[in-house]
């Protein structure tokens, strides 16, 4: 059945356990370079509280790191509640997403299951605050229409009522 010669195939093994070898070596003299994602936390910090961002906690987790994109947990394997998009190199963010889920999963009019959630992204190019809603709150869905497609430069008129939606699931919006 198998006409290649077994010297043939232990060296064709190792060349790809070289070759994987390699990639892995690549990867992490790339990711040498790139800053810890808690080196400049305070610094980072500081400019979220100034937008009314959430911080991230010293406590939390990074759960991916590819593209230039940063994601955060609570916890190792729970759900992605923080995304930081940063410019090529790591060099300054360009926008962040905070995700706020309800643990809810409701069912959708024509089928399929929703994971309920609101999503809050800040674009520091823009200067501009844009709201997500997943779910099937008809009046949540309606409040944050007006920052969905353009954003807006602040979130005063809908905070209410994303803060009395997070109560109402147990979560505090910073």
């Amino acid at each position: 059945m198998n006409r290649m010669p077994a010297a043939s195939r232990r060296g064709v093994f190792a060349l790809l356990v070289g070759l994987q070898w390699c990639v892995v070596l690549a990867f992490a003299a790339q990711d040498a370079g790139a800053s810890s994602p808690m080196s400049d936390l305070d610094a980072s910090n500081a400019r979220r509280r100034e937008l009314g961002i959430r911080e991230v906690k010293p406590t939390w987790v990074v759960s991916r790191e590819e593209y230039f994109a940063r994601d955060w947990t609570e916890q190792k394997g729970g759900p992605s509640i923080k995304r930081a998009q940063y410019r090529e190199e790591w060099k300054g963010p360009v926008e962040e997403e905070d995700y706020y889920w309800s643990g809810k999963t409701p069912t959708r009019d024509t089928g399929g299951t929703i994971f309920e959630k609101i999503t809050i992204r800040y674009n520091y190019d823009t200067k501009t605050y844009f709201v997500f809603y997943n779910g099937t709150d008809v009046a949540l869905r309606a409040a944050v229409r007006p920052y969905l497609v353009k954003g807006a430069p602040s979130l005063e008129r809908v905070l209410p009522v994303i803060d009395a939606t997070l109560k109402e699931w147990g979560l505090s919006r910073l």
